[in-house]
Order: structure tokens, then C-alpha cells, then sequence
């Protein structure tokens, strides 16, 4: 199956296909020897995993263009989607500046009415003393 230094690779014949599965590929990873994969794969199609299918029929292309559909589709709705959500957090930013600004023009205003109220008290007091009236008239 593979040469290496002039020797064939063999699994013995007693082992199951799993056993021999199992082996190569951790042979595989463990080397990243490209010609073990390769050998690993003829090996591999040797059995047959897969039942055989039979003529290409309408229906079998008919179904191969409607699950390519599908995927098409689903990417499509994540990228309309991502964009929809690009735009809301676009918004949503703007709505936070936007309730951060009127909240701190809330702050301002409040502070400004309390200081003219302040105001406004001082002034009475001082209008009550030069006329000499008091807190009863």
C-alpha cells in the first residue's frame, strides 16, 4: 500500500477495518505524512460505505439543486441578517447617545431651575427686609 524504504505497508488480515482506520489515521496526524493520508484513503475505498447509486434521474437533480438552494438560501438570510443587525446596533448606539444627551440636559435644567429657585428665595428674603415685613406677613 505504501513504500517506505522499499517495504509495502500490509494490514494484517485479521484486523477489522476500524482497527486499521483507526491506526492510520493516528499514523497521519501524528507523521502529517501527506502519502500515509493518501494511502489511507485508497485504502478506505476499497469497502463500500455507501450504497451505489443508480442513474442520474430528475428527481436526484432536482433534489441536488433544491438542497443547493437551501444552503444558499440559508447563507443568505445570515448575511441579511447580520446586516439587519449591523444597522439595529447602529441605532441602538445613537438611541444611547441620544438618552445620554437629554439625560444630562435633564441634570442641567434641574440644577439651573434649583439655583434660579435659590435665587429667587435669596431675592424675597432681601425684599422682605427692606420693607420690614416678616415670615407671618
Amino acid at each position: 500500500m505504501r513504500e517506505s524504504g522499499g517495504k509495502t505497508y500490509d494490514p494484517p488480515t485479521e484486523w477489522s477495518m476500524e482497527n486499521v482506520e483507526e491506526t492510520l489515521m493516528t499514523l497521519a496526524a501524528f507523521s502529517k505524512d501527506g502519502d500515509l493520508k493518501k494511502a489511507l484513503y485508497q485504502f478506505i475505498e476499497q469497502f463500500k460505505f455507501y450504497e451505489q447509486k443508480g442513474v442520474v434521474t430528475m428527481s436526484s437533480v432536482i433534489a441536488h439543486i433544491e438542497e443547493r438552494g437551501r444552503r444558499e438560501g440559508i447563507l443568505e438570510a445570515k448575511k441579511q441578517f447580520m446586516a439587519e443587525k449591523k444597522i439595529w446596533d447602529l441605532e441602538k448606539k445613537s438611541w444611547n447617545q441620544e438618552k445620554k444627551s437629554w439625560s444630562q440636559e435633564k441634570k442641567d435644567l434641574t440644577q439651573e431651575s434649583g439655583e434660579m429657585l435659590s435665587t429667587l428665595v435669596i431675592l424675597a428674603q432681601k425684599t422682605m427686609i427692606e420693607l420690614g415685613c416678616s415670615a407671618q406677613n
